[in-house]
């Protein structure tokens, strides 16, 4: 009995032409992508959070992991994906992650400022959202997705849109 949750993590370049960006199909919409894995067992209390793009799987221990606004969790996988935008000094912060989080597990909270706003949601959302104008060009998005027991919840598709003034600049 476990919860996975995909959290795919994209980059839109800042020439983007696409006016329509499907999470998932990073080669059809011009973006790019990673993916964070995260399995949760309720029965053994282990869980565990695989990064795509480092290949490195951490197991998080404690309720400040996964919630607080510190958390050497998301902290460490923002590290990951510091490369993802392919722009030096733009990346996703680790307290950004934990404000999608937050989000995605309606426990909103202390998200003011990062830059956050949700784009698409529900059974409607089909993994995609505008990008007229490129509005979004050069932003980051995270979409979550939720299965129980190996079933899609196309009800718990969410995706957030992170924009640049919210993005962290690395020193």
């Amino acid at each position: 009995m476990g919860t996975e949750c995909c959290l795919t993590i994209g980059w839109i370049p800042e020439n983007s032409k696409e006016e329509r960006i499907s999470c998932g199909d990073a080669s059809g919409s011009g973006t790019i992508e990673s993916l964070v894995w995260v399995r949760t067992d309720q029965e053994t209390l282990n869980d565990e959070v695989h990064c795509e793009i480092s290949g490195r799987t951490y197991y998080p221990k404690s309720h400040s992991d996964w919630w607080g606004n510190r958390s050497k969790l998301w902290t460490a996988i923002a590290k990951d994906l510091a490369k993802l935008s392919g722009q030096k000094g733009v990346a996703i912060s680790g307290a950004q992650l934990v404000g999608c989080w937050r989000i995605f597990n309606q426990e909103s909270y202390g998200e003011e400022g990062l830059g956050l706003k949700v784009v698409a949601e529900g059974e409607d959302c089909g993994g995609e959202f505008a990008n007229k104008d490129g509005r979004h060009n050069g932003k980051f998005y995270v979409r979550y997705t939720m299965q129980i027991d190996d079933e899609y919840d196309d009800e718990m598709e969410t995706i957030i849109i992170i924009d640049r003034s919210g993005a962290a600049r690395l020193q």
